[in-house]
């Protein structure tokens, strides 16, 4: 189980640095776990001081902080890049 957990935490990570900010739920489809392992990945992700925490209509909000997403754009720069350009791609989907 320890394993699974470690991995998860990476992934987790990765999830933030490309979302930014989601809730345990999205991560999970994200990630494609179970909510209650990225539930253990946050919070040693959390024990780490490498994620933050914010309140939004009743949901707790992930995101990392801001020297942990520094990191994650250092290390996956395709994947910042991505992630604008499939916001955009998506905004353009929808005004069709």
């Amino acid at each position: 189980m320890k394993e699974k957990v470690i991995e998860t935490v990476g992934k987790t990570w990765r999830a933030l640095g490309e979302l930014g900010e989601a809730d345990a739920g999205d991560i999970a489809k994200r990630i494609k776990e179970k909510e209650d392992v990225v539930n253990l990945a946050i919070g040693w992700l959390a024990r780490e001081d490498k994620i933050r925490f914010s309140s939004q209509r009743n949901k707790i909000l992930f995101s990392l902080v801001a020297s942990e997403l520094q990191a994650f754009k250092n290390m996956c720069p395709k994947a910042s890049s991505t992630q604008s350009s499939s916001s955009t791609r998506r905004r353009r989907l929808r005004l069709f």
